[in-house]
């Protein structure tokens, strides 16, 4: 079958390789320079579910507080809302977070793949209440408590010899698995694989439209109509858009995130000053990562597209965090700053599936779990599309949900 992707970050690509490996001849299309560039290119680079969900939980209620919202981005909290309070996505999207990990564990072995992953991660708890609360839920199993482990402050400054001797830290929760890995390295890494399977990649080639009649097809701001078997959208915050216009609408929002990323600065004589992986503070709603000899400050989530102004304020918020945990760490003559948009759906999940177009297929809206969920996401994909059994029940992903 002959198959398009419309985008080519982390989602868009490692479904092209899992479409490939299955024998379908794949073209990818991005209107960048090349892969990643991107909601991909420098996010918190967090790995796994249950770390970016209390991440994202933390910063969620700044998004309210970013500017004056539009009335479809209200309707879009409330439905949000809603969601949050049955829970109805949870455990899908711990199906989806195992199925990642595992497809993971796979590509990484098969493919010897070095992204700069790490285990391990730290959530201060910085108050003796925030601590007993800490206890309590890992004491009735209640939360995010199978997967963490409940440090005293001593354990936790052995976890992360580098930080700040002067912060307050009552004790911490520790995820052990693995935690970090840089995104874009990955995906980099993946457009190659994906290529020795026979995919072609399609650079500065913008997608105008997707259509689904007579025959699949998708035409190019260069004015070219070319059809397909089947098209998979992928394009990240350039869906809703997309889709709209082919007569699909999607609950699909930008949610603007920021990171800073800079070299560790090291001292001749002195113990490395960096995080150790990854360091989460959910007051902040900031994680401080490591990417190998480089730390990236990542946080903070915006409705709609912020003002000037709020950027500024909200680097402002990761170098405060950077100093509050790691002082001195980063080397600040050559820093990176960065905003992306993460497509986003009320209740959280990813749309994944037969978009009710002919030929027309989904896998986008995956938020902040975009690089944890991408090879889960890609598996699942690509057996719907080829018809063959799928790894788990994707009707909790249909976009269906949504029409």
């Amino acid at each position: 079958m002959r198959v398009a992707i419309i985008g080519a970050g982390v989602v868009g690509v490692t479904t092209a390789h899992e479409l490939a490996v299955a024998g379908h001849e794949v073209t990818v299309f991005d209107r960048q320079s090349s892969v990643a560039c991107e909601g991909s290119f420098a996010h918190a680079g967090l790995l796994t579910n249950g770390l970016d969900g209390i991440w994202m939980a933390a910063a969620r209620p700044r998004w309210q507080a970013a500017h004056l919202l539009s009335i479809s981005s209200m309707r879009w909290l409330m439905q949000q809302s809603k969601s949050a309070r049955t829970g109805a996505a949870g455990e899908a999207a711990m199906r989806l977070s195992q199925l990642s990990h595992e497809r993971l564990d796979v590509l990484t072995r098969a493919l010897r793949l070095d992204y700069e992953q790490r285990h391990g991660a730290l959530v201060p708890l910085t108050t003796d209440t925030a601590f007993r609360r800490a206890e309590l839920a890992l004491g009735t199993g209640s939360g995010e408590a199978p997967a963490f482990r409940l440090l005293d402050a001593d354990q936790a400054r052995a976890a992360e010899p580098a930080l700040n001797p002067c912060a307050a830290l009552r004790g911490a929760l520790q995820w052990p698995q693995r935690a970090v890995g840089n995104c874009r390295q990955f995906t980099q890494l993946m457009k190659a694989a994906a290529q020795q399977r026979g995919a072609r990649f399609v650079f500065q080639a913008e997608v105008t439209a997707v259509a689904g009649l007579p025959r699949p097809e998708l035409r190019l701001a260069a004015g070219d109509a070319l059809p397909f078997d089947a098209v998979v959208v992928s394009a990240g915050a350039g869906s809703a858009a997309l889709l709209r216009r082919a007569g699909l609408r999607l609950p699909l929002r930008p949610v603007y995130g920021y990171s800073l990323t800079a070299s560790i600065r090291h001292v001749d004589g002195l113990p490395d000053n960096g995080p150790a992986s990854a360091v989460i503070d959910t007051d902040l709603g900031v994680s401080i990562t490591r990417l190998g000899q480089r730390l990236r400050v990542a946080g903070l989530a915006d409705l709609g597209r912020p003002s000037a102004a709020r950027q500024q304020r909200a680097m402002k918020s990761l170098y405060r965090a950077l100093d509050q945990w790691f002082p001195g760490a980063a080397a600040r003559k050559a820093v990176q700053h960065w905003k992306g948009a993460r497509p986003t759906l009320p209740d959280g999940l990813p749309a994944i599936g037969d978009s009710g177009l002919p030929g027309i297929w989904l896998n986008t809206g995956h938020g902040a779990s975009g690089w944890s969920w991408a090879p889960g996401s890609a598996a699942l994909l690509c057996t719907q599309l080829s018809g063959s059994k799928p790894p788990v029940d994707g009707a909790r992903y249909s976009p269906a949900r949504w029409r």
